[in-house]
Parts: structure tokens; sequence; C-alpha cells
């Protein structure tokens, strides 16, 4: 080989070992310097558990009552204005008013024709339409009772949730 390789080659080694070298400071003294002063602050203190007081059960006396891990069935509650299912007509004809929920339908008059006093009802599909006692109106079932010169009464009737019907009265008042 010739010199000129060697002293290459040796040129080399030294640098690379040089590189190395410079690699092998891990410059985080600052850092562990940092740590090592927190560690060294004055530690607060730290409050003791608080007592918990003790459970104490209450007693259930059911004596009487109803129990309260046993499901509800309808015999069970009676809630009033209970409604019999033969109390609602499923067959007869549907009234145009049937057809719109109750907060879609405005009273916007009142009229009297025959003796009788009409409600003029309007709908959101923009129609007008008149409505008397006896009248149902609503998709509940409803059923006018009362037509005043402000407000149109009526009963609903609604499920009551554990497979029963209850009666709701409900009044559509004059909009203004």
């Amino acid at each position: 080989m010739t010199s000129i390789k060697i002293a290459g080659r040796a040129l080399l080694l030294i640098m690379a070992c040089l590189l190395l070298s410079a690699c092998s400071s891990d410059h985080v003294e600052d850092l562990r310097q940092y740590v090592n002063d927190t560690k060294a602050r004055n530690k607060g203190k730290i409050d003791p558990m608080p007592q918990i007081a003790a459970f104490v059960p209450y007693p259930y006396d059911a004596e009487g009552r109803r129990d309260p891990f046993s499901p509800t069935t309808a015999k069970s509650i009676q809630s009033p204005g209970t409604v019999n299912t033969s109390q609602i007509d499923s067959n007869r004809a549907r009234e145009p008013l049937e057809a719109f929920p109750l907060d879609a339908l405005k009273m916007v008059g009142t009229l009297q024709r025959g003796g009788e006093r009409w409600a003029i009802i309007k709908a959101t599909d923009g129609n007008v339409y008149w409505a008397k006692q006896g009248n149902h109106l609503g998709q509940s079932n409803g059923k006018i009772t009362t037509v005043s010169e402000t407000k149109v009464e009526l009963i609903e009737i609604i499920s009551d949730g554990i497979g029963g019907w209850q009666e709701n009265p409900v009044s559509l008042v004059m909009a203004e």
C-alpha cells in the first residue's frame, strides 16, 4: 500500500474518533441540576384522608304497601280519568281536523249558525274549518265539549303509558 493511502486512512480514522468523542457528552447538566433543585425543595404537607361516616341502612316497612322492586301492572295503578277502551270508537269516520296535531291548529274566530256556536279553525294546510260541540279534532281522539267566544275546550283520550287510556282536558285558545 502506498503511503498516501495509509495517511488517508489514518486521517479518516482520526476524524471518526473526533466526531464520536463530540457525541459522547450529553449536554444535559442544566436539566440534571433543575431536577435536583426541584427534588430538594420543601415538600408541602398533604392533608389526611377525610373520615367517611358509616352507612346506616334504612329499614323498609312494606306492610300494606306495594313492593317497589316488583313490576307495576295496569291493575295496581289507579289513575283518575281512566277510560275504558270501549269508549274509543275506532270504526267512526275520521273528521278533517283529526288529520292535524292539536298544536298545528289555530282558533281564529266564532260564528252563530242555527242556534249553535261554531269555532273557525285554521290548519297548517292553509284551509279554514268549522267545528262545533261534539266534533273531533287533533290526533289524540279529541272531542269538543264547549265552544266559547275565546276558546274551544275538548277532551283527548291519550295513552297512560301502562297499556290503558285516560282523558286529558285541553283548550284551543283564540289566536291573537
